[in-house]
Parts: structure tokens; C-alpha cells; sequence
């Protein structure tokens, strides 16, 4: 398993920052340092704010009922992303909506955001804690594809599962799909799959520069 820190110095940023991004991306934090002193740290941006939102809830704890719920209305009104965030992390933490509640009002994958809770040591509640909940988890889920036609849910998940077991390259993924590489890591991100730092092979580089 790859470290949760990693430590680099300036030198090594500019010279390889395509690589700590991605490092990054996949849910490291950066370290980086100048004359073996840390300096600065770079953390993926829904980890950052998801940590500033519990922060902000654990500084100023709303007043919120269990089980109370949150309207989708209330967080689209909302114009900053972080103000998303803090408001539907509160909810969460308050025990006022789920897991998947709170993934499907900020539009992150189930798994993703369990993962990066679990990453950022948010506190996890696995599982509907009653009916009500139990309906908004399989809402959530259902959610997660609506609107979209079988055959593309099928192309998605093949390529996504091609991807993963090392089968084809992201550029070649996001061919298939129809979507930039950007988009590419975006889906993949949002489905929990590992994006690798890059091509592993002369084909892999060609091929993700034909796709480019």
C-alpha cells in the first residue's frame, strides 16, 4: 500500500509535477520541502474541503436534529463549493442524513467519498441506521445512473473494469468513452478505481499521446 504522506522538495515538484498530482489525485498528501524543511502541503481539493468542513462543524456545532434530513433545494442554492460541503458534512455529522445521502448531495460516488472519510479519519457510519435512511441509500445509488441508456452504463463499466485490470491505458479508456482524460480520471475517481501515475510501456505512451 502506498503511503499516505509523501515527502518532496521543490526541486522535485518542478521537475515532476505532473507526477505529484497525480500522486496527489490518488489520495496522498505532498509534503514539500526546501533544505530538508517542510514548507508546504498538497492536498487533493475534496479532501481539503471535506477537512475544513468537519472542522468548521467540531468549532461551531450546529443545531441539528437526528434523522432530520437535507433538502437537495438547500445545497444547490448555495453558490461556493465549500459552503456545500460544510453544510451537507454537518448534516452528515449530526446523524441527520447517510453516508450515501451526503455522497449523492455533493455528487461523489458512494465508495469514493467512505473511502476519503476513512482516509481523513471522518467519522464512518456504514449502514442505514433506519428505513427512512435505508430508502435514501438505494435512492442515492439509483441516482447515481439515472438517465442513462443501458448500453452506455455497460460501456462504462467494461472500460472502467478493462482500466483497472490493466487491460487498456487511461487514454484509451477515455477513447472509449467518448470524454477527455480529465473527464476519464474524474469518472474513475468518482467510482473508487485507482488512476495510475502513467503509461507503462512505449504502446501505452503512444497510444495515450494518439488520444490525447
Amino acid at each position: 500500500m502506498q503511503p499516505s504522506v509523501r515527502h518532496v522538495s521543490r526541486t522535485d515538484l518542478a521537475r515532476n509535477t505532473r507526477q505529484v498530482i497525480d500522486a496527489v489525485l490518488r489520495g496522498q498528501t505532498v509534503v514539500v520541502a526546501h533544505r530538508g524543511q517542510p514548507q508546504v502541503a498538497i492536498v487533493d481539493i475534496v479532501d481539503y474541503r471535506i477537512m475544513r468542513a468537519a472542522m468548521r462543524y467540531h468549532a461551531r456545532t450546529p443545531e441539528i436534529a437526528p434523522l432530520a434530513g437535507l433538502a437537495e433545494e438547500r445545497v444547490n442554492a448555495l453558490s461556493e463549493p465549500q459552503e456545500r460541503f460544510d453544510l451537507v458534512l454537518a448534516h452528515y455529522l449530526a446523524e441527520a442524513i447517510s453516508l450515501g445521502r451526503a455522497a449523492e448531495l455533493l455528487d461523489i460516488y458512494r465508495l469514493d467519498l467512505q473511502a476519503r472519510f476513512t482516509r481523513l479519519d471522518v467519522p464512518l457510519r456504514i449502514g442505514p441506521a433506519t428505513l427512512e435512511e435505508a430508502r435514501a441509500e438505494v435512492e442515492a445509488a439509483l441516482s447515481l445512473f439515472s438517465g442513462m441508456p443501458d448500453q452506455d452504463r455497460r460501456n462504462r463499466q467494461a472500460a472502467i473494469r478493462a482500466y483497472t485490470a490493466g487491460e487498456i491505458s487511461l487514454g484509451k479508456a477515455a477513447e472509449l468513452l467518448g470524454v477527455s482524460h480529465e473527464e476519464m480520471k474524474e469518472v474513475l475517481s468518482k467510482e473508487g478505481a485507482e488512476i495510475h501515475l502513467g503509461p507503462e510501456t512505449i504502446q501505452e505512451l503512444l497510444q495515450d499521446a494518439a488520444n490525447a
